[in-house]
């Protein structure tokens, strides 16, 4: 095998991985890998599609499945999109390699990943078999920051200018003030006489962009950084429209004659230097100056070939993945019930009581309802109907005052305050203390979810505690919930049939080998 890729793609924006395909002896060797000091992420799957020229129809792959890194192959022509997580491409491949350290699974996490493809009737394979601008790589799909990197697109081209034939900075399209700019020899010219701001057109984009340019100085010993004479010159961006941000300032080195950048560290002299800003964060605008701010004519700068680019769309930000289903743990509506006791979502109620169909509650009927404990450890949301009868009758305070509760207990950890409910007396409502909800005589869905409710390990319970002080301050209480709110991604539902176990690694050309995918043992 030869120690140069046959190929070498950098996949994705931020981040990148970098993807070397090598041949080797009628096999091809894949090896990808993340620029050092990069943030990692953890390596999913792998798409990628055939040429259509190439004559191999079917591939097998190795390591063989589930004997290493990788845990999961499909080869099937325009139809592979999907890893056993239910994360899924935003188009169809011909092949797709799926890495874990669970066998069938993503689950684990790896910074590399390497395997061979070969053709399974034995056809040699060679770099021209693959379609090098088709290649899609999955990371981090188990989590909420999951993305699709791929090739990507060219950058767009959003401003170019190069000066020629142009004699004065208002002759060109790209720029919209100048000041006391100047053109001279094809190229953007500014000295201590002829300077000012200088502001680009803005361009419409959503993208990260890269603005860049080439700068040289002339008589760059006549500058001075500082004193009353002290010469700068600045770049800078608008983003949206919310301001100029300076992206670098430079000043004149006295002892080399050089100028660097504040910020980026850039440096230029007097020979010509491409500088570039990678700017990113933009909703649907950028714009970018020159701010020069020199003291003498003999002060010079010039510039050409201003470029503004939009980046590819190498890097997708998707939901790449179907929520988990959630799971019922608790759900009682209440009808034909004739007391708390009779249902089996209580365990307690204290004096509470059923009526209307309804969970009924007042200042003779109060207390604590304790829900049954049920058994997770899973994120869960708590959700019931509530609405208060002579909510005119309830006190916010004093002798008299009355509360509502809502509680939760974790593990057995002890009761946690998830609200607590006092009437407003000018509008005969209630607000939650902690969540801000409100209900009032109309019946409204109060749910909880998130913070304290992600953080079970074995059981949650739930509890109402009701202390009112007169039997006309009434609640109603109906369809009470509890779910499970898991945050991962739904399993692929494909059971392999039984005969498709051995089928990845036959190499013969029986047509039965068409519904061989994402098969795991």
């Amino acid at each position: 095998m030869s120690n140069t890729p046959a190929a070498t793609i950098i996949l994705g924006c931020d981040p990148e991985v970098t993807l070397n395909i090598y041949e080797d002896a009628g096999s091809l060797l894949f090896l990808l890998d993340q620029p050092e000091g990069a943030d990692a992420v953890d390596i999913d799957g792998i798409f990628f599609d055939l040429n259509t020229t190439s004559s191999v129809e079917s591939l097998s792959v190795y390591p063989f499945v589930d004997t290493a890194q990788v845990t999961g192959f499909e080869n099937v022509i325009d139809s592979t999109t999907t890893l056993s997580n239910g994360a899924s491409v935003p188009q169809a491949y011909d092949v797709g390699v799926q890495f874990g350290s669970v066998p069938g699974s993503t689950e684990g996490e790896f910074n590399d990943v390497g395997f061979n493809i070969t053709a399974t009737d034995g056809t040699p394979l060679t770099i021209d078999d693959l379609d090098l601008d088709n290649i899609a790589l999955v990371v981090d799909s188990d989590t909420d920051a999951g993305k699709v990197l791929t090739v990507g697109g060219a950058p767009e081209t959003l401003l170019e200018e190069d000066f020629d034939d142009i004699h004065d900075p208002d002759d060109s399209a790209a720029i919209v003030s100048d000041d006391r700019w100047d053109v001279k020899n094809d190229q953007l010219y500014t000295d201590g006489y002829n300077d000012g701001k200088l502001v680009f057109a803005k361009v419409e984009t959503d993208k990260a962009v890269a603005f860049s340019f080439d700068i040289r100085a002339e008589n760059a010993h006549a500058f001075e950084d500082g004193g009353c004479y002290g010469d700068t010159f600045r770049v800078e961006v608008n983003i949206d429209g919310q301001g100029w941000v300076l992206l670098d300032e430079f000043v004149v080195d006295e002892h080399t004659n050089t100028f660097t950048g504040s910020l980026t560290g850039q440096t230029f002299g007097e020979d010509s230097t491409s500088l570039t800003y990678d700017v990113d964060g933009a909703g649907d605008s950028v714009q970018f100056r020159f701010d020069n701010d020199a003291t003498s004519s003999d002060e010079q700068f010039y510039i050409d070939n201003v470029t503004i680019q939009a980046e590819g769309d190498a890097c997708l930000p998707l939901d790449l993945c179907d929520p988990a289903p959630s799971e019922v743990l608790i759900d009682e509506d209440f009808d034909d019930i004739c007391d708390p006791d009779d249902s089996a979502a209580i365990k307690s109620d204290d004096g509470w009581d059923v009526k209307y169909d309804q969970l009924y509650t007042d200042g003779c009927n109060d207390g604590k309802l304790l829900f049954e404990q049920v058994s997770t450890d899973e994120p869960v949301e708590f959700a019931f109907d509530i609405r208060a009868d002579n909510a005119d009758k309830f006190e916010a305070d004093g002798c008299y005052g009355d509360s509502f509760k809502v509680e939760v207990n974790i593990d057995g950890e002890g009761w946690v305050l998830l609200d607590e409910f006092v009437v407003d007396e000018h509008t005969n409502t209630f607000t939650g203390s902690l969540t801000g909800q409100t209900f009032g005589e109309d019946s409204t869905t109060l749910t909880y979810n998130g913070g304290v409710l992600d953080t079970a390990d074995q059981s949650v319970q739930f509890r109402f505690d009701n202390d009112a002080s007169a039997s006309d301050e009434r609640f109603y209480i109906d369809n009470v919930t509890l779910e499970t709110n898991p945050d991962g991604c739904a399993p692929v539902d494909d059971e392999p049939e039984d005969d498709l176990e051995d089928c990845w690694t036959d190499t013969s050309d029986d047509d039965d080998d068409d519904d061989c995918w994402w098969w795991f043992w």
